[in-house]
This record gives structure tokens, C-alpha cells and sequence, in this order.
């Protein structure tokens, strides 16, 4: 288990910038622009080498920008159906 993909949201109006600065800062580590489209909202996924796209950069409008998503891998249904259970105690 573990981080399976993580991204942020950022301004529609600084997209392109924060794009072009993580690609410049993630280059080091081995980092590409894997993917990007733009419907119906700008999205890049960046990868390192040939692994899966594993952080991702969106547009979100100008209220939404600085959110974070971060989704975490499983070993199978059991653990998941463990976490809801302890979800609904809390």
C-alpha cells in the first residue's frame, strides 16, 4: 500500500506558468509531461521514466485553486472495506 497518484489544483489563469515551473523542477528526478488535454478542463499528468502518471496538475477556477488530491493504492477490497467501516465510527 501505499501513495498511488497525487495533484493539485491551481488558478486557471497561472495553469500554463505552474505547468512549465514543475516541469523545469521535476526534470532533476527524471519527470515528463506524460499527458495533457484541455476538455473540459485543463489537465497534465507528469510521470518519471516510463512509470504511470503519478502527479497531476488542473485548472480549477480561481476559487478551487491550492486544493490538493492524493489518492493511495490498495492490496485488495478487504483493506477498503475495513477503512469505510472505520470511517462510519468515527
Amino acid at each position: 500500500m501505499g501513495i498511488d497518484h497525487t495533484g493539485i489544483n491551481v488558478p486557471e489563469d497561472q495553469y500554463a506558468s505552474v505547468v512549465a515551473w514543475y516541469e523545469a523542477a521535476l526534470a532533476p528526478l527524471g519527470y515528463t509531461k506524460g499527458m495533457s488535454f484541455d476538455t473540459p478542463v485543463q489537465v497534465t499528468g507528469m510521470k518519471s521514466g516510463e512509470d504511470k502518471l503519478d502527479f497531476w496538475i488542473t485548472a480549477a477556477g480561481s476559487s478551487n485553486g491550492g486544493t490538493q488530491h492524493i489518492a493511495f493504492s490498495a492490496m485488495g477490497a478487504s483493506i477498503l472495506a475495513s477503512q469505510r467501516q472505520h470511517e462510519r465510527l468515527c
